[in-house]
């Protein structure tokens, strides 16, 4: 039996702080999870102010990312990706940064320009100007 009026089911909040709720519009469900970002945004923030000035070391924490977030990025099929996503979300979410100078996008996540079109026809020299052929 269908609803007649659109309902939505709070289920709460879960141990990593999503809140998952269930709207019923129709026939449809619309299934939308959310989280309060502010507790992520002030432990990051701690964390780079107490960091600033520093130099690179062995197990410094570059960032903060969320549990919930992680978990989308823990779905991505290969090492690489899973690497590249977290830069991603770094680069791209500054204020869950811990290391400033994490912000400095590492050499190995930049994007190559595209090398030039090669053509594959010879290339004719003209001679210099002023032998006589």
């Amino acid at each position: 039996m269908p609803f007649t009026e659109n309902v939505t089911v709070d289920e709460g909040v879960n141990n990593n702080g999503v809140r998952t709720q269930l709207h019923f519009e129709g026939n449809s469900l619309i299934v939308q999870r959310t989280y309060d970002a502010e507790p992520h945004l002030q432990y990051a923030k701690m964390a780079r102010d107490s960091t600033d000035g520093q130099r690179w070391g062995n197990g410094r924490y570059v960032g903060h990312i969320p549990p919930a977030e992680y978990a989308k990025i823990l779905m991505l099929p290969s090492r690489e990706e899973r690497r590249k996503a977290v830069a991603r979300f770094l680069q791209s979410n500054p204020a869950l940064s811990m290391f400033h100078r994490a912000l400095v996008v590492p050499t190995m996540y930049r994007t190559r320009p595209a090398a030039p079109a090669i053509d594959p026809a010879p290339a004719v020299l003209a001679p210099p100007a002023g032998d006589a052929a």
